[in-house]
């Protein structure tokens, strides 16, 4: 990608790429989505506001997305699916500009978001679309170009937007700086959530009402989190392709190849070890396989033709399947 006409055609590709989703996400193209209404309510909000020191009116966690409503609401006239279009066509458009600068395929990474990251986040839960972008742009300042406070700076930010998100920073900066820490991360996270398990018995009741004790009274019955579901065995796959080419991928510098691996570990580990919370277990694990572009445009780029593109197929089939089945 280092040509001048490559470089002519991605300055015109992306930005059309990212329109034509947009539109997508802004006309619901593919349906309404689960969480449509609830966003609807969020834009009427926003409109309905006397200033913006009322946002506090707004779930605390989620405070940026708020202030973000509100001035869009405020300095025009928008309708809802002008609001969906205008934040899509920006969180569409970071991904998409990271994948072409810091995935080793930009094709393969573009059609393995498509497959498993349009849906979800960025049709239906556009406050996690907004997150995973800036969680994108803190991971290159992190991580590739070394700003830590800038990085830190948008890890904040995109935390304010959707507050699940936090989870991601201390990994990426581990990462950074001793992966023996990313170890280390994964195992408290593994730990916490079964002894979280094995105390939910005691903790029940003695709670107050929040979404915590929600989840450990009646979690064990919601969404019951599935280890053998094809995503799960396709990121097996993926880890023991990832572990196979580490040195490679070390080689050549693919940072945020190798970075999206050790978080797809990290991921996992929130998923097996917060089994008490099925909820928190998919809704943080999903947050860390938002850099499953990267590691699989890696891996096909590694892997003998013969092999990529079973691999690559394989994942683009699941992705599919599972974002239909979400959307229907």
């Amino acid at each position: 990608m280092n040509s001048p006409l490559q470089r002519i055609e991605l300055r015109f590709t992306l930005p059309l790429l990212a329109i034509a989703l947009a539109v997508i996400s802004g006309g619901r193209l593919l349906g309404p989505g689960r969480d449509f209404a609830g966003y609807t309510t969020m834009f009427q909000w926003a409109r309905d506001v006397r200033g913006l020191y009322e946002i506090t009116s707004f779930p605390p966690h989620d405070l940026g997305f708020a202030a973000l409503l509100y001035l869009l609401a405020n300095t025009s006239s928008l309708p809802d699916m002008a609001i969906f279009f205008l934040l899509g066509v920006v969180t569409i458009y970071i991904k998409l500009l990271c994948y072409a600068k810091y995935s080793p395929s930009l094709p393969v990474a573009f059609l393995t978001y498509l497959a498993f990251l349009f849906v979800v986040p960025d049709y239906t839960q556009l406050r996690a679309g907004l997150a995973l972008a800036f969680m994108y742009l803190a991971a290159v300042f992190l991580l590739v170009t070394k700003q830590r406070v800038q990085g830190l700076a948008l890890g904040g930010l995109a935390a304010t937007v959707h507050l699940s998100s936090i989870t991601l920073v201390p990994f990426l900066v581990a990462i950074r700086t001793s992966m023996k820490a990313v170890f280390v991360g994964g195992m408290i996270a593994l730990l916490a959530g079964f002894a979280l398990d094995l105390l939910s018995p005691l903790l029940v009741g003695h709670l107050p009402p929040t979404r915590l004790s929600a989840q450990l009274t009646v979690g064990k019955a919601l969404l019951p989190p599935n280890p053998l579901s094809s995503i799960k065995v396709f990121e097996y796959l993926s880890l023991g392709l990832f572990f196979h080419y580490l040195s490679e991928i070390r080689a050549r510098r693919w940072i945020l190849v190798e970075a999206s691996g050790w978080l797809l570990v990290s991921g996992l580990a929130f998923f097996f070890g917060l089994f008490a919370m099925p909820e928190f277990a998919h809704r943080i694990s999903q947050l860390f396989e938002g850099f499953l572009p990267f590691l699989v445009a890696g891996l096909s780029a590694l892997m003998p033709r013969k092999f990529a593109i079973p691999y690559v197929s394989l994942g683009l089939v699941i992705g599919c399947w599972s974002s239909f089945r979400l959307l229907s």
